[in-house]
């Protein structure tokens, strides 16, 4: 399932909270990257060889010294690597290069807790990452939390897993039934029947009475399908079929409402385009939501596009260049005047 992850590393009681959770995710015999990456130093910049030196070697020893914790208090196997430049490019560079399945964050890290549900290296990453992603949330750890509290593989109990119908969704059930079968979570599969939308000025109309029987069927027909899924889990496994016009703003409150503490999403679901690491759901879910979140990437690194902002930043295009279209329904290239 996750045999390489990747655990970026700030020196944060933030950032290495994560690492509970990935005892608990990555199956046995995995192996784990603790990676810390040195950003430029405005007083003293890398370029100077004894602060590079300095800084390179309490990076080893920190890193060092949790993976000898991990090992010792969760069994969890771990390499070290430390680099220099910026954080985001060089976790997307060495988990491309790594071949990693799984990229550990969490949202806050050495800036601590703030507004924002999501600081600017977790997003960065998550926007342009071919490899699944499971991302803590920061206030859940605490930055008060002390270094050398014990460490102990997280524990879920409920477990929120949307289908919408699709394979590219369904892919998922096999990682989320061996966590929650393995700690004795219930999984919660959970679909959103979205009433389609038309014009209608009067109520009691005609389509109006056909669009509700129609839904009523899909309710059914979602009901048996999730049960059908259900039937084939090892885990205790309820089912939910919602109606909203909003699939997404109706499994923020379904996770809230029954106390779900991780959300287990595919990275696409009925769309499946491949233009972006991330659809809609689980762009919302990396974006609002509140718990732990597990993102299964279903699209290979060399099959997404990048986005006009890569290429634009890696290779400035002259007029009348052409370089890789990456909106939606576009399938060739774009010109630049």
């Amino acid at each position: 399932m996750f045999e390489r992850v990747l655990a970026p590393l700030d020196g944060s009681v933030l950032a290495s909270g994560v690492l509970t959770h990935v005892a608990r995710i990555a199956p046995p015999g995995s192996e784990t990257m603790l990676l810390r990456v040195l950003e430029g130093n405005a007083e003293a910049p890398l370029n100077d060889p004894l602060e590079w030196r300095m800084r390179r070697d309490v990076a080893d020893v920190y890193l060092g010294h949790i993976a000898r914790r991990v090992l010792e208090e969760m069994g969890l196997q771990s390499i070290t690597r430390v680099e220099e430049g910026s954080a985001a490019d060089r976790i997307l560079e060495v988990a491309r290069e790594w071949d990693c399945s799984l990229i550990a964050l969490d949202s806050h890290g050495a800036g601590g807790l703030n507004a924002w549900n999501l600081n600017s290296v977790a997003f960065k990453v998550a926007q342009r990452s071919g490899a699944s992603l499971l991302l803590v949330r920061g206030y859940h750890v605490g930055q008060d939390a002390a270094q050398d509290a014990p460490l102990v593989p997280e524990t879920y109990h409920r477990i929120l897993v949307p289908m919408d119908g699709s394979l590219r969704a369904e892919h998922v059930l096999g990682a989320a039934d061996a966590i929650a079968a393995g700690i004795g979570a219930t999984l919660v599969l959970a679909h959103v029947v979205q009433p389609p939308r038309y014009i209608h000025r009067r109520r009691g109309s005609r389509i109006e009475a056909t669009v509700d029987r129609a839904i009523d069927q899909f309710v059914v027909e979602a009901q048996t399908y999730l049960d059908e899924l259900a039937a084939g889990l090892q885990a205790d496994t309820e089912v939910r079929v919602l109606r909203d016009q909003d699939p997404a703003a109706a499994l923020h409150q379904l996770a809230s409402a029954e106390g779900v503490d991780l959300v287990l999403v595919s990275a696409h679901g009925h769309s499946g385009q491949r233009y972006w690491p991330l659809g809609s759901l689980a762009t919302s879910f990396l974006l609002y939501g509140t718990t732990t979140l597990l993102v299964l990437q279903d699209v290979p690194w060399e099959d997404l596009l990048p986005s006009q902002a890569e290429v634009s930043a890696n290779r400035p295009l002259a007029p009348g260049q052409r370089a890789t279209g990456s909106l939606p329904g576009e399938t060739g290239t774009m010109l630049v005047d």
